[in-house]
């Protein structure tokens, strides 16, 4: 029950730090590189326990915070100015995909695929159907709510 509350939790402050991450001044983009994975690694440590592969998941989820994957756009003959469908399900697949270290020392490797491949295919979602003030804390939240799944 209680690691529920931290999961709502943390996703309401990734939210946040998500869409600070790309709203500009006051904040930068470090809110959401640096902001949700250590988010994720307090909140891992706190109701899991702290172990060192934590720290690579947390460097791994920096480097896919950080990009949009529009190198891809030329595949697809699209401006690599905008993000589309394909950009947001490589984003959330990849924020997922950090977890692989953790998920082998925790022998969940299984869920941590899992809940990568719904991560993506939500955030890609989330993308296509939101436009408004929601769209960048919406991606933020669902980074911590996939971790729901069990």
């Amino acid at each position: 029950m209680i690691n529920i509350f931290y999961i709502v939790l943390g996703s309401l402050i990734s939210g946040f730090l998500y869409w600070a991450g790309g709203h500009g001044k006051p904040y930068n983009t470090l809110y959401r590189d640096l902001g949700i994975p250590l988010l994720m690694l307090g909140l891992i440590s706190l109701t899991t326990g702290f172990h060192w592969s934590l720290i690579i998941n947390c460097l791994l989820m920096y480097g896919t915070l950080t990009t949009y994957w529009k190198i891809l756009n030329k595949f697809f003959n699209k401006p690599t100015t905008d993000c589309f469908w394909f950009n947001w399900f490589i984003h959330g697949l990849g924020i997922g995909l950090s977890f692989i270290p953790y998920g082998i020392y925790t022998y969940t490797i299984k869920f941590v695929i899992i809940r990568a491949i719904i991560l993506g295919l939500s955030m890609m979602l989330w993308s296509r159907f939101i436009h408004n003030k929601w769209d960048e804390r919406g991606r933020g939240a669902l980074i911590f709510l996939v971790r729901l799944i069990k």
